[in-house]
């Protein structure tokens, strides 16, 4: 059995997402294209998330709940 790992990294041209798998890594997905991430993470539940720095409308929070397959832009909190 191969044991496969998932590093997200965030660059000025998208998200790019690798699975480690024996000691190689393979590109399995480029998200958010043409955009900045700024910082990206992996939950508990295992919601994928990026930080994205859009310059003219500030920086924006997307979720991913099935790592990558669909993304999901999560509204700021209300401000009181």
């Amino acid at each position: 059995m191969t044991d496969t790992q998932r590093v997200s990294i965030g660059t000025r041209k998208g998200l790019f997402i690798y699975d480690l798998v024996g000691g190689e890594a393979r590109l399995s997905g480029l998200h958010h294209t043409g955009v900045p991430v700024v910082a990206t993470c992996v939950d508990n539940p295992g919601n994928l998330w990026a930080c994205l720095g859009h310059g003219h409308w500030s920086q924006k929070l997307s979720r991913s709940p099935d790592g990558g397959k669909s993304w999901q832009a999560v509204e700021p909190p209300a401000v009181l």
